[in-house]
């Protein structure tokens, strides 16, 4: 019986890899298991880098810009290869799959210690207008991936009031005046006391310069919330 049982999940599982062959969510070669070959976890993955500014050289030359009221930026993967393309897939053409794919990678090569540390995981909001056009949000997703798998709770209290432009097309000072007072709390959200959020990991996609980031954290110091450390978990820092 247990030998029919073995067969029969074995068949299973190569007609499921037939319909559904699973792929690298960068480069789409075709793997057994998981969500990255192994060349592209060798060159993209990023295993060495500033504990708290996450730049990639070392010694550090980056901990001088990064603002007061971010304690670490903890970025996934580099930026280069087939990354941007598979960001761009994800966030413009809706291939949802690789919100699970980011955040099982995350949930493995972040050090576990930083879960620990934090009360919510805040997904960076995207206006209603931009969410109609995608469908969702990417960072949400992201955030409601990772919280799956490492208990965080994932905490969407955040929306943005202005329809900014992309902020890649900005320089560093027209990303600051463009997501000026763009962002606030969710007048809705009542869910969870302010005594109950201290420590938060805010969630996206891409870090640049951190006009972003600091909008969401404005934005909870005035609702009152007592921020004491913030994180920034993204798959890219740029």
């Amino acid at each position: 019986m247990i030998k029919d049982f073995v067969v029969t999940y074995n068949v299973s599982r190569l007609v499921k890899q037939l319909i559904f062959p699973n792929k690298c969510i960068l480069c789409g070669k075709l793997i057994e298991d998981k969500y990255l070959c192994l060349r592209c976890t060798d060159k993209i993955v990023v295993y060495h880098q500033c504990p708290r500014c996450g730049s990639l050289e070392l010694p550090c030359q980056e901990c001088s810009k990064l603002p007061d009221d971010i304690d670490a930026v903890k970025g996934l993967l580099q930026y280069k290869g087939g990354v941007p393309k598979s960001i761009a897939r994800w966030k413009y053409s809706g291939v949802r799959k690789f919100s699970k794919g980011y955040a099982n990678l995350m949930a493995e090569h972040f050090d576990k210690e930083v879960f620990n540390n934090i009360d919510a995981l805040i997904p960076v909001p995207v206006h209603k207008k931009r969410l109609t056009t995608r469908g969702f949000n990417q960072a949400c997703d992201l955030a409601q991936e990772l919280s799956n798998l490492v208990g965080v709770p994932m905490v969407d209290m955040l929306e943005r009031t202005k329809n900014t432009t992309e902020l890649y097309r900005l320089s560093a000072a027209e990303r600051k005046e463009n997501t000026k007072d763009a962002i606030r709390v969710n007048p809705n959200f009542t869910d969870i006391q302010s005594s109950c959020i201290r420590r938060v990991a805010i969630v996206d996609d891409i870090y640049t310069t951190g006009s972003t980031v600091r909008e969401c954290i404005n934005a909870l110091k005035k609702k009152g919330y007592d921020i004491e450390l913030v994180y920034v978990f993204v798959i890219c820092r740029a």
